[in-house]
């Protein structure tokens, strides 16, 4: 197999992947109407745990207002919660509420399905040859992402030191 080759399939797969990811987020965000956004913000609940609002602007990468805008309307939903933190009426931790976790937890575990029955469709040698073929990509994909951080940083500081 020539590098042509392997570039298409890998397109291919992550197409299949893509199409069945997307596919499945629409179907969560109409059937909870929520923005991808409000999404984003349940998700990172899920995984990080309680976080201030600021916290939550800085990963949406928006104003504070977005963000707060954004946790009122899953508050009105009765997905997300505030709480004041130790008496303190300024800062506010956000955490998920047994329904907004059920929800996010429901998804994954949609996923999860999906990936075990796809799994448990291979041989034993077909799962050991994925496996080992996902390991790799995986390692080379970490050292790409580590190369493109460092370029970033050197672009970076090449722009500060043009603008200083």
């Amino acid at each position: 197999m020539n590098l042509i080759d392997l570039s298409s399939l890998l397109n291919e797969w992550v197409m299949v992947f893509t199409r069945r990811s997307m596919g499945d987020f629409v179907r969560f965000t109409k059937t909870y109407n929520l923005s991808m956004p409000q999404v984003n913000v349940l998700f990172h609940l899920y995984l990080v745990g309680p976080c201030g609002v600021a916290t939550i602007q800085n990963y949406i990468a928006g104003s504070n207002a977005a963000a707060s805008q954004i946790v009122e309307r899953l508050q009105q939903q009765g997905l997300v919660e505030r709480h004041e933190i130790d008496g303190d009426r300024r800062v506010r931790m956000v955490t998920l509420t047994p329904r907004g976790r059920q929800i996010v937890q429901e998804r994954y575990n949609e996923r999860q399905e999906w990936i075990r029955d796809l799994a448990g469709s291979l041989s034993p040698e077909e799962q050991a040859v994925v496996s080992s073929a996902l390991c790799l990509l995986l390692e080379k994909a970490d050292i790409l992402a580590q190369k493109n951080a460092v370029y970033a940083a050197e672009m970076a500081q090449q722009k500060d030191e043009i603008l200083a």
